[in-house]
């Protein structure tokens, strides 16, 4: 039930161009949390549906390979910000969605394709995203003086509330 809602989610709201329009990672994992908690949704809805035996079994089968990924010993050697990002959209994802569908049902949520979340923020409080209030733009001042010669800027980009998060 899942991947068919990906299958359904890509011919209805175009995923990669979904994707490509969001201008930063923080951006990007907002969108990728947008997407899996609707499936998500989706599959806990069919899950509902199937007689009690079957729920046991695949719960079972679900808790085994979590526990298998989890406690790997390739796990426990990743650096944090690998660990707390990789996946982050499955597991926080499902809870903003939740909120959407409470609020409005499948409406809102498809209207949430339309005018996606743009930040970790919005995904984390999902009432700010409901009540449209737009990421807060942090401009960093020109530290070339500062500095002193030999430095440059290699990369810039926008950390967003789950990076800054893992970093502090």
């Amino acid at each position: 039930a899942h991947e068919y809602t990906h299958a359904l989610q890509d011919v209805q709201f175009d995923l990669l161009g979904l994707s490509a329009r969001a201008s930063t990672f923080d951006a990007t994992k907002a969108v990728a949390a947008l997407r899996e908690g609707d499936a998500s949704l989706t599959e806990y809805l069919f899950y509902e549906t199937l007689p009690f035996d079957r729920q046991v079994l695949l719960a079972a089968a679900l808790e085994k390979v979590i526990e298998e990924f989890s406690t790997s010993p390739e796990v426990a050697r990743a650096p944090r910000i690998i660990t707390e990002t990789f996946g982050w959209e499955h597991s926080v994802g499902p809870g903003f969605v939740f909120r959407l569908y409470l609020e409005g049902g499948f409406g809102a949520i498809d209207e949430a394709y339309r005018d996606p979340p743009r930040s970790t923020e919005h995904i984390l409080h999902p009432e700010k995203y409901l009540s449209g209030e737009a990421p807060h733009d942090v401009l960093m001042p020109d530290l070339t003086a500062a500095l002193g010669s030999g430095w440059r800027e290699l990369d810039a980009g926008v950390l967003g509330e789950l990076l800054t998060k893992i970093y502090l």
